[in-house]
């Protein structure tokens, strides 16, 4: 397996993106996408997989949220359903 990746910075935070690809073929397999803030607290993580349609689905993701002291939370987590094509909990799949 090939790992390649990208980081974009700005004013608010940055993403970071982590591609995994075939090393025979440079198929791609799995994306991890972080969002931080612009404290560097990660927002989300959101996991995808490579579709033979030529395109990422997502798999899960994962939200995160910080206290008035910049403590974190429990973050929600929630997974992409196929049928309605949206992000929804674990309980709504």
């Amino acid at each position: 397996m090939v790992v390649f990746s990208n980081i974009d910075k700005n004013a608010n935070g940055c993403v970071k993106e982590f591609m995994r690809c075939d090393k025979k073929t440079n198929a791609p397999l799995i994306k991890n996408v972080y969002h931080y803030d612009a404290e560097g607290r990660m927002l989300q993580k959101v996991i995808y997989k490579w579709c033979n349609k030529n395109a990422w689905v997502g798999i899960q993701k994962f939200e995160y949220t910080y206290d008035l002291n910049g403590n974190p939370q429990c973050p929600t987590v929630t997974v992409w359903n196929e049928k309605s094509k949206e992000w929804c909990s674990e309980h709504n799949k």
